[in-house]
């Protein structure tokens, strides 16, 4: 079964200054899986009642300028 916990809603700011709205709002629901750059700033709702549970990690491919690939 999993934890049940109201409020914890994820906020992730776009840095495109041509956006009207630069906020995507992601209200997370037990399971699921979002994914989204590093470089974007975010932050987590304050967790109301209940218990809210998350995993980081990081990922980058060979390619990539944080590993000195080409850009």
């Amino acid at each position: 079964m999993l934890p049940t916990f109201d409020g914890g809603a994820l906020t992730v700011y776009e840095t495109d200054p041509r956006l009207r709205d630069r906020r995507v709002v992601v209200v997370p629901e037990p399971g699921m899986l979002l994914l989204f750059r590093s470089s974007l700033m975010h932050e987590v709702a304050t967790v109301l009642d209940g218990t809210r549970y998350a995993v980081a990690g990081w990922m980058s491919s060979a390619g990539s300028p944080a590993l000195g690939g080409p850009r």
